[in-house]
């Protein structure tokens, strides 16, 4: 029959094997992320290069593309008559601030 000690003894060479295992799990585990963290971040960054540039800009392109024939037709109408120029200083406002808002959110949301 096992004495008290022999439990002991081996109860500390299994504590010292488990030791080493997750010593070497950590070894392995900072392998892992020194190697992997790179390419990770290679690849994140030509996403946002090939994918996420060209959205926002084209994004912001059809914007201003869109605020610019709004200006030009309601500026028409303006001169001729059929928008009184208290209304277009009140569509300028707007445009004004929807385009702050909406440019805001679409460059913080690409960063």
């Amino acid at each position: 029959m096992a004495t008290k000690e022999d439990i002991q003894l081996e109860t500390i060479k299994l504590q010292q094997k488990q030791i080493e295992l997750q010593t070497q799990n950590n070894r392995l585990l900072q392998q892992l992320i020194d190697k992997g963290l790179p390419i990770v971040d290679k690849y994140f960054n030509k996403k946002l290069e090939k994918v996420e540039g060209p959205k926002i800009r084209w994004s912001v392109i059809g914007f201003v593309a869109v605020l610019f024939v709004i200006i030009i037709g309601t500026g028409w109408l303006v001169y001729v008559g059929k928008l009184d120029p208290a209304n277009f200083t009140f569509l300028l406002g707007t445009i004004i601030g929807a385009s702050v808002t909406f440019l805001g959110d679409i460059i913080f949301t690409g960063e």
